[in-house]
């Protein structure tokens, strides 16, 4: 069972990856006809008839659902492994644990004579009980305990980048279910950094490679919302504040005026673009990222105003740029790429500036480019690599950008979020990944504020390492030892509800050097 998020966008995106590295077809529902086919895909063209087989319960169209939990085939009608790739929702865990129930249980036993692994990705999102009372634990983290709790042989694991929450959870928890913990008890194991991947110390880090990839979002204007004479008026004046210029604490009324960084970005875009077709990756995907809010209606605000910028500039590339470029350098558009260009790609060597501005280059490399919005809704947007591995996307979003989803080629991030949690604002750091042969093009706007979170979380980062590191080289187990975490006065590491076993200590220098 492999618990994919809590998104079906994630859900999906795990399952077309398990399809193609593991049962080596895939079951697909046509858009149009809605008739779902069978295609062999990966593992699948390789595989020889003495090969384990891999049989999903779970497609790329449909999670476990519907009447898929009256199925009548039990666990013992496969000669073969069986997988489930599910959200975590309560609703799905709860029929999965039904028909589990229902069709596998050994009633001389009291169990699933069968073994089970549970793999759980985003393990500290919706898995970790909040609930004060051990007793009464949240409804997803019960539901998992309790399939776990089915089995004759089970083994859970988690997976995440954040594991603040799960290192969190109380180790001597004394409630029923105690044999079915989510604690990580045996072992914490922190997956080494490969050389090309670029994560928070190389970009965060001043001093380091990319640092010049972050420019700061100047043009908004943050109210003090401890002034109670903003305070005040605000409540007055709601409908203006509406209407008004974006700000991070906005309504989900809001619609209002946008920065005129957006508009930048969104420029930088599209000649990042150009240049990654003049260096021989045209058919390579790419993408923007715009996260700016939670609420579903501002996200389809911003989307309109992207929308009409794309619009706009691909109109006067196509009707006002000629292909003589001496009759171009007096068009507004035209000025405003070279002033761009001269502050943020001058330093490419490969390309020039009159090659990228070059009418039938700009207009390539932007034509194809698709507005989409990516949230938890049915009606969300879709990012179909493998039907069209050369995407070319702006996303924007919230929640569902922010854990697991994989957004190829990412060039610009527009992140303008007020979120102070270190593990919320990791997830949110889409741009963390591998870049090769285009990381010098990347952009990321942000905040100063974010900037500065982000670079205390690089240092948060490198020392937990160490803490697992250390744990594993002493071969203790977690249980037997408490992992240190650097705190930040204005942050916190985790929520509050899933710190509450946590204690703060004063500052412990023992046996290390450190420099102010």
């Amino acid at each position: 069972i492999l618990l994919a998020g809590i998104t079906e966008n994630l859900r999906q995106q795990t399952q077309e990856r398990i399809d193609y590295g593991v049962v080596g077809r895939e079951i697909k529902k046509d858009n149009e006809t809605k008739i779902e086919s069978t295609k062999i895909v990966g593992v699948g063209k390789y595989k020889l008839p003495k090969d384990p087989r891999v049989f999903s319960y779970t497609t790329q169209s449909t999670d476990f659902v519907g009447q898929k939990h009256s199925i009548i085939v039990s666990l013992d009608g496969h000669n073969s492994a069986v997988l489930f790739v599910v959200k975590k929702n309560v609703s799905v865990l709860s029929k999965l644990y039904k028909w589990l129930k229902d069709n596998n249980y050994n009633r001389l036993e009291e169990c699933v004579n069968a073994p089970l692994l549970l793999i759980d990705d985003e393990a500290d999102n919706a898995s970790v009980n909040t609930n004060k009372d051990e007793t009464n634990p949240t409804r997803t983290n019960a539901i998992i305990r309790k399939i776990c709790s089915l089995f004759k042989t089970a083994s859970y694991v988690g997976f995440t980048a954040t594991p603040f929450a799960n290192v969190f959870i109380d180790p001597d928890s004394v409630d029923a279910m105690k044999k079915a913990d989510l604690f990580p008890e045996h072992f914490i194991y922190t997956l080494p950094t490969p050389s090309s991947y670029i994560g928070a110390k190389q970009i965060f880090d001043a001093g380091s490679k990319c640092y010049r990839n972050i420019r700061y979002i100047a043009d908004i204007d943050e109210p003090d919302y401890t002034d109670p004479d903003w305070i005040a008026w605000a409540k007055e004046h709601q409908d203006e504040l509406n209407a008004g210029p974006f700000y991070y604490r906005h309504k989900k009324e809001w619609d209002g005026i946008l920065p005129e960084s957006l508009r930048e970005s969104m420029y930088c875009f599209f000649m990042a673009n150009v240049i990654r077709d003049l260096r021989g990756q045209s058919t390579a995907p790419r993408s923007m990222l715009v996260n700016m809010s939670r609420f579903v209606k501002v996200q389809n605000v911003i989307k309109d105003e992207v929308e009409r910028i794309y619009e706009e500039f691909r109109s006067i590339v196509d009707k006002d740029f000629s292909t003589n470029p001496d009759k171009n350098i007096k068009l507004p558009l035209y000025i405003e790429l070279k002033r761009l260009w001269d502050k943020h790609y001058s330093f490419v060597p490969d390309v020039s500036f009159e090659r990228v501005i070059n009418k039938d280059n700009l207009y390539n490399a932007i034509k194809d480019i698709n507005v989409v919005v990516v949230n938890g809704l049915k009606s969300s947007g879709k990012l179909d690599y493998r039907k069209n591995p050369s995407l070319r996307v702006i996303a924007v979003g919230g929640l569902a950008l922010s854990r697991g989803l994989t957004l190829e080629g990412l060039l610009t991030s527009y992140f303008y979020r007020n979120t102070a949690t270190f593990d919320v604002l990791m997830q949110m750091g889409r741009w963390f990944g591998y870049r090769k042969g285009y990381m010098d093009l990347c952009r990321i706007y942000t905040s100063d504020t974010i900037a500065e979170y982000f670079e205390h979380l690089a240092v948060a980062m490198v020392e937990l390492r160490h803490e697992f590191e250390k744990l594993a080289n002493e071969k203790l187990s977690p249980q037997q030892y408490a992992v240190r975490m650097l705190s930040h006065p204005k942050m916190s590491l985790t929520s509050p509800l899933k710190m509450r076993n946590a204690q703060e200590t004063g500052l412990m220098y023992n046996g290390s050097l450190q420099q102010t």
